[in-house]
């Protein structure tokens, strides 16, 4: 087994909550595409199916905000 890529148990939580924790920044500053980002990148650090499935919803939510205009974030382009 090539054990290169595979992510120690503890600094995987790790990741994933300084992952989640600037995503979450990212939300209240406004700044969804990037929040999807590293929403989705959350997803996959996420070593629980509750930390997964939240993951999932706020990257979603994210995107969902984009799409619908109810942002301004890209209002520019």
């Amino acid at each position: 087994m090539d054990t290169r890529h595979v992510i120690p148990r503890r600094i995987r939580i790790i990741r994933y909550y300084a992952v989640a924790e600037a995503a979450a920044r990212s939300e209240r500053a406004g700044q969804y595409f990037h929040a999807a980002k590293l929403w989705r990148s959350a997803t996959f650090l996420a070593l629980n199916n509750a930390n997964r499935i939240w993951a999932e919803n706020r990257c979603d939510f994210c995107l969902r905000v984009l799409h619908n205009g109810w942002s301004d974030e890209h209002a520019n382009e």
